[in-house]
């Protein structure tokens, strides 16, 4: 797999630091190219692995919304005062402007 390939997958779901679906998403944030198709079917993959199929039993307030829970505290960490977009930006800027894979993984993990 390309290093092209590698950081269009870390920058594919950008787009969840806004609260916004894919279909809405800037095509940029902090001035690269966000969003885009990963190939192999990449995502889906992903998605198979974060949200059951068919219609689950809803446990939790948080099902139906875009904003996931804590797996350490069991809540929401979004808070709209606290996340502005310019505030999101400035915290992320490293995982989604780096140029090389191996950076933004280190970066992720950081």
């Amino acid at each position: 797999m390309s290093d092209d390939t590698m950081v269009a997958a870390y920058r594919h779901d950008a787009h969840k630091m806004n609260g916004q679906p894919h279909d809405y998403a800037p095509k940029t944030f902090a001035g690269v190219p966000v969003n885009q198709t990963v190939p192999h079917g990449a995502d889906g993959d992903a998605s198979a692995l974060s949200r059951p199929n068919g219609q689950p039993e809803q446990t939790v307030e948080n099902h139906e919304t875009l904003y996931r829970l804590s797996l350490i505290e069991g809540e929401s960490r979004y808070d709209p005062q606290e996340f502005t977009r310019n505030g999101v930006e400035c915290a992320v800027r490293e995982l989604l402007t780096e140029d090389d894979p191996e950076t933004i993984h280190r970066a992720w993990l950081d």
